[in-house]
């Protein structure tokens, strides 16, 4: 590939592990139960044994990883 070729695939790369990475985010803020993004990504990250923690660990965290694999 020519350095212009190689140049575009990087950034064509880059582009699409961004677009992932959102996405995932998103999937993870994405549910029946009411709640955003930062209290969803939060509950993520503590330590409390909350229902948005649970949610959270149980549902919506392997969900998002399995989607991830799958593609």
């Amino acid at each position: 590939m020519s350095g212009e070729a190689t140049g575009r695939y990087v950034a064509m790369l880059a582009l699409l592990a961004a677009a992932t990475a959102v996405l995932f985010v998103l999937s993870l803020a994405t549910g029946p139960a009411a709640a955003g993004l930062g209290p969803s990504l939060a509950a993520l990250v503590s330590g409390d044994d909350g229902a948005l923690s649970l949610v959270m660990r149980e549902i919506r965290l392997p969900r998002a990883v399995l989607g991830l694999m799958i593609g």
